[in-house]
């Protein structure tokens, strides 16, 4: 399985000691940029190349590229950041794929107090078969979103507030495979019954 991760810029001295850490575990790690997200992205969502090219956000850029690398490739996405903690967790995560079409890390209680059943995805690590229904939704959902939000700047000539948890982050996953909250910012109500026996969650935090 490809574990990974994403860094947009040609020049990876900055992230040189972290690709190390990984290599010590996983010889194979590598690191994905824009020029192969971008054949992704013509390959599969091609109406998109062009706004895809205008993000200046890395953190927004960073979020499309994760959804879009997960439609193509699948397999284990780390965020760049992350350090191997828990090296027996990952391996766990990565040996369970055959059992889920994606898994997913539940944000810890303890930074977002909600009830026990409330379900709110991270991004920063994920685990997901390839080219599933789940992830092409996800990333057409991002890639939507942040045209709408084109749209609406040019429409005001200028800057329009935006939030990007909800544009192209976490949010757009908690969307796609959670049911909505009845009120907007609420926890959502659990999963889609179209993805009951499809997604795992692992618990981040000490509720593990």
């Amino acid at each position: 399985m490809l574990i990974y991760s994403f860094w947009d810029k040609p020049d990876q001295n900055p992230i040189a000691e972290a690709i190390k850490d990984w290599r010590r575990h996983f010889p194979d790690f590598t690191v994905i940029g824009d020029p192969d997200i971008e054949t992704m992205i013509s390959m599969h969502f091609p109406d998109y190349l062009d706004l895809y090219r205008r993000i200046r956000i890395p953190t927004c850029k960073s979020e499309v590229a994760i959804l879009v690398s997960l439609y193509e490739h699948g397999g284990l996405y780390v965020d760049i950041h992350c350090g191997v903690v828990n090296l027996a967790g990952v391996e766990a995560m990565e040996g369970d794929i055959a059992n889920w079409d994606l898994i997913l890390y539940n944000k810890d209680f303890r930074k977002d107090p909600r009830p026990a059943d409330a379900l709110r995805p991270l991004n920063s690590v994920i685990v997901a078969k390839p080219r599933t229904l789940l992830m092409r939704d996800s990333a057409l959902m991002a890639f939507r979103n942040l045209a709408s939000h084109y749209e609406a700047e040019k429409a005001e000539k200028g800057f329009v507030e935006y939030d990007i948890w909800s544009l192209t982050g976490p949010g757009v996953l908690e969307n796609t495979v959670c049911i909505p909250p009845l009120v907007k910012w609420e926890p959502p109500q659990g999963l889609r019954p179209e993805n009951q026996g499809k997604v795992r969650f692992v618990q981040e935090g000490p509720e593990a």
